[in-house]
């Protein structure tokens, strides 16, 4: 089809070079017409063969190589065709070249994009596997600029309404996974090695290896030491932040009564009872210390 549309090209080429050294003869005459109308009239009928003005229509003799003498006829007597009508046509064939050259050049390019589309991550043992019919993810779609475990951990939570057989469970997983990824997320996973993935514990290990950069960074015990309390900060506001930090983080009961004896104000008094109960429990402590919180409010 792109060999016809190129031998037309050409021969459309042809008739546009002709068309153009017309037109370059219609400048020269139009340029004779200011002073020499006589030398402009025999111009014009080299360019125009106006004994026949009702044929309306170009007729070379010679389509390949048509002459000055062998122009357009008119409807009305007047030139058949403009030099503003010759410059479009110009235009129209040039934009015809583009586009089929564009539509050449594209090939390669499509070809490759169509490739990237039907690569397949899954081994045969997952893609042959036919799951029955699921409930559509109620969960943002993972666009790869967030944390990877908040997305997993919401996907496992939604997997608890579908409760695939052992035999459908990894083709499941893995297929409503994908699913649950947009963006630069999709276009990773279309870039996956075809045949690398042999389960939902694969996926999983790629995804979070790939976008852990974007995961939030644990707290530690050392958290706990490091929190102080200022001398203006009251009990009751270091203790919220206190125990913030305390939920995120698994210690030893002693371990954690001394991170808060050492983060109090030196002259608090909170921190001298706990000072003197060396045996105390975190929860006793936390317990303990609302009733410093009130008397610190009534102060």
């Amino acid at each position: 089809m792109l060999q016809a549309i190129m031998a037309r090209f050409i021969q459309q080429e042809e008739t546009n070079k002709a068309t153009s050294d017309r037109l370059a003869a219609l400048a020269a005459a139009l340029g004779t017409l200011d002073g020499e109308n006589d030398r402009a009239e025999t111009a014009r009928r080299r360019l125009f063969a106006t004994e026949n003005p009702n044929l309306g229509v170009e007729r070379p003799t010679d389509k390949a190589n048509p002459t000055n003498g062998e122009v357009a006829q008119t409807t009305d007597g007047s030139d058949s065709l403009t030099s503003r009508q010759i410059a479009d046509l110009q235009l129209s064939l040039w934009d015809i070249h583009s586009k089929i050259h564009h539509v050449k050049a594209s090939t390669p390019e499509i070809e490759h994009v169509l490739a990237t589309t039907r690569r397949n991550s899954f081994t045969q043992r997952i893609t042959k596997v036919k799951i029955k019919k699921t409930e559509k993810l109620r969960i943002p779609p993972y666009k790869g600029d967030s944390d990877p475990t908040d997305h997993m951990t919401a996907f496992n939570i939604a997997m608890g309404r579908n409760h695939f057989s052992d035999e459908e469970k990894d083709a499941g997983l893995c297929q409503l996974f994908v699913e649950s990824l947009s963006g630069p997320a999709l276009s990773w996973f279309s870039h996956l090695k075809e045949g690398s993935i042999h389960s939902f514990d694969d996926l999983s290990a790629f995804f979070l290896k790939n976008y852990i950069m974007w995961s939030c960074q644990g707290t530690s015990m050392a958290d706990l030491w490091k929190l102080s309390q200022s001398q203006n900060e009251s009990l009751k506001d270091f203790m919220e932040r206190f125990k913030q930090v305390l939920s995120t983080v698994s210690t030893p009961d002693h371990t954690t009564v001394e991170a808060l004896t050492n983060a109090l104000w030196i002259n608090s008094k909170f921190c001298d009872y706990l000072g003197t109960n060396p045996t105390i429990t975190i929860e006793d402590a936390l317990h303990d210390s609302k009733n410093f919180i009130k008397m610190d409010e009534d102060r």
